[in-house]
């Protein structure tokens, strides 16, 4: 068995792995439906969508290890906040200004919707389009964060299987019965995210299972989530998501130890700033690399090298310095004013 913190670094391998495999997909066979090949990539990733249902398990597994470390609600906010936000912002302005420069057919906004994209909220705002499609996944997880720190507020962490059963059989009412058709079913699938739900609470149950704390109804718990993917997956993609579930099986086995190597870790280091700069910004790449004469491979290539720079840069220039700067101005004003910050628990 791997040590946890070894197995912990393997978790955050895995988000380099789910950020590359919905890359490759982009660039293998999602541009080629936008734009066309001139000559068809000999390999289309067509199953790297789905990495998006790996990136909701991580994300379950741990926003609730998160809030079992939380002493106050403020902690966790803080913590969402400055991990989220710098990278988006830094990658919105990236994207933009890149696309506005050089063009992309389909794809240019203009400044309201770009400023509207700050706020992270432009998917819940009608006629808004996000600067990059990639986006619509942030607004899945905020709203994940939501109904989590209501259960962290309320108390209910203890109960967070029977929530999780609660979750997974409305988001089945809702995709079986006419309750999707009508207002309130898709108000509901809106901000309670009833078609990821399953991944969630099944992230949920793996965290309980890695720390020794699962009992025999987490575990049941974990059975209807798995027995959630044939009805939220196309056929397409079953296996992919299957494999995502199996992926966790190993990791809590302790069987994934090869995701400690230098190369996987760099990648989850960099996976977030990644998944959000390579769409739009690799889709020029291509373009202009096409336009130039060069084969569509020459542009995939070319389009991931540009891609894991600029994340690369991102990352270490953007993220880790204004997470840091960001953490530890509030560990200070938590220090300075004790009752004040204690208050937030209350």
């Amino acid at each position: 068995m791997s040590s946890p913190a070894s197995r912990i670094q393997e978790l955050d391998a895995l988000r380099g792995i789910a950020a590359i495999a919905v890359m490759l997909f982009h660039f293998t066979y999602r541009f080629g439906e936008l734009y066309g090949y001139q000559s068809t990539p000999p390999v289309q990733f067509t199953q790297g969508s789905y990495g998006v249902q790996l990136f909701f398990l991580i994300s379950g597994f741990v926003i609730f290890m998160t809030l079992n470390r939380t002493q106050r609600p403020l902690d966790f906010v803080v913590s969402r906040t400055s991990r989220l936000y710098p990278t988006y912002w830094a990658a919105l302005i990236s994207t933009f200004t890149i696309v506005s420069v050089f063009g992309l057919p389909g794809r240019e906004l203009g400044w309201f919707p770009f400023l509207a994209n700050f706020t992270m909220m432009q998917s819940f705002v009608p006629g808004v389009s996000s600067v990059d499609g990639v986006y619509w996944t942030l607004a899945v997880e905020l709203c994940f964060y939501c109904v989590m720190f209501g259960v962290y507020t309320c108390n209910q962490m203890q109960r967070i299987e029977w929530i999780g059963l609660l979750w997974i059989g409305l988001s089945l009412v809702e995709e079986i019965t006419p309750l999707r058709d009508v207002f309130i079913g898709k108000l509901l699938n809106l901000f309670l995210i009833l078609n990821y739900a399953y991944l969630f609470v099944g992230g949920i149950c793996f965290y309980k299972i890695f720390t020794k704390t699962a009992t025999k109804l987490t575990y049941a718990t974990l059975i209807a989530s798995v027995t959630m993917v044939p009805v939220f997956t196309p056929v397409d993609g079953l296996l992919a998501v299957f494999i995502s579930y199996g992926i966790f099986g190993l990791f809590l086995t302790g069987n994934l130890r090869v995701l400690n190597a230098r190369l996987f870790v760099f990648m989850g280091t960099i996976s977030y700033a990644l998944y959000l700069v390579h769409q739009n910004i690799g889709y020029v790449v291509m373009l202009e690399i096409r336009d130039r004469g060069h084969s569509e491979n020459w542009g995939i290539v070319g389009a991931m090298v540009v891609a894991i720079t600029l994340a690369t840069a991102i990352t270490y220039l953007v993220e880790k310095p204004l997470i840091s700067l960001i953490r530890s101005h509030y560990k200070n004003w938590k220090e300075r004013g004790p009752v004040l910050a204690s208050g937030a628990a209350s």
